[in-house]
């Protein structure tokens, strides 16, 4: 199907246990490991820039727990190894990545975090480009057994334009794409009525705010008070200080309520008492902002 697509001559890699060539063409490599995938762009020419296709994720998500995490670690935690080795190769070619998944009928929570991921990463070097395909789980099914529409379907998008939509969900025969576009609804009061006011926040709503204490998020924070009288719960991990006191202050004079709760949202438990310190408090939760995070800025040549 990809030299039907002009996309040809095409390298197959494989998951095992460390790298090796496996016949001419054909590779493996140890998905968690990253030096793995410097040895394979070093045995592989770039030719003037790489068109990859990751179709390494293979978990459907039936709602539970465990299948998140599956598909964190098929999915997310390789193709961060990738691209870190893509990005870091000495040739500097552009780069025409395109991820295929299962979760075309369906949500997949873990491999949206591929889309977010990318996003990210799209903005860290220019020579990035990519696109994510959600396939059905039948056509995901067939396609690992050498069959069905999908391998022609994950052809024809990689040959397409590169500046087009970078988000694309097979579903019910129908190609959707991901568009966004700024909203100016108002909020909703209580009563279900607009009440004027930013988009899609509910009047006195009750949002948890990872890293509220932050920058961002202490600026974020302070703007959900202003434009709806948000109900405020902060989390981070450092104690209640001058500082954290100082962004509540704030978020109090600008009309919002908020509480402080010291916890690690990168743990199920920290996870786990946010939410539960929001419910308490304010008897709700409508929403959460993200905001959380380290920042570790390198050079990227």
């Amino acid at each position: 199907e990809l030299d039907v697509a002009g996309c040809g001559p095409v390298t197959v890699v494989v998951a095992g246990d460390a790298f090796r060539t496996r016949e001419p063409g054909v590779y493996e490599l140890h998905p968690g490991r990253a030096a793995d995938y410097a040895e394979l762009l070093e045995a592989v020419p770039a030719e003037g820039g790489r068109r990859i296709i990751f179709a390494w994720p293979r978990t459907a998500f039936t709602g539970l727990p465990s299948e998140v995490a599956a598909q964190l670690g098929d999915g997310l935690a390789p193709l961060l190894n990738l691209v870190q080795s893509l990005l870091r190769a000495p040739d500097k070619v552009p780069i025409r990545l395109l991820c295929a998944f299962p979760g075309g009928d369906a949500v997949a929570p873990g491999y949206q975090a591929v889309s977010g991921f990318l996003r990210t990463a799209r903005r860290e070097s220019a020579r990035l480009g990519h696109r994510t395909v959600g396939l059905p789980a039948d056509e995901w099914v067939d396609l690992i057994a050498g069959h069905g529409p999908a391998a022609g379907r994950i052809a024809a998008e990689l040959a397409d334009d590169p500046a087009g939509c970078a988000e694309i969900r097979y579903t019910q025969n129908r190609r959707l794409a991901r568009r966004w576009r700024r909203s100016m609804a108002s909020p909703v009061g209580p009563d279900g009525a607009r009440t004027g006011g930013s988009a899609a926040l509910r009047s006195r709503g009750v949002y948890l705010v990872t890293g509220g204490a932050g920058g961002l998020g202490a600026l974020g924070s302070q703007w959900l008070a202003e434009q709806a009288s948000a109900r405020l719960v902060l989390a981070g991990r450092s104690p209640v200080d001058e500082r954290v006191e100082s962004v509540l202050s704030r978020i109090r004079e600008a009309g919002g309520e908020a509480c402080y709760v010291r916890a690690d949202v990168s743990t199920a438990d920290g996870a786990t008492a946010m939410v539960a310190a929001a419910r308490s408090t304010y008897g709700a939760l409508h929403g959460v902002f993200h905001a959380a995070g380290v920042l570790r800025d390198a050079e990227e040549e």
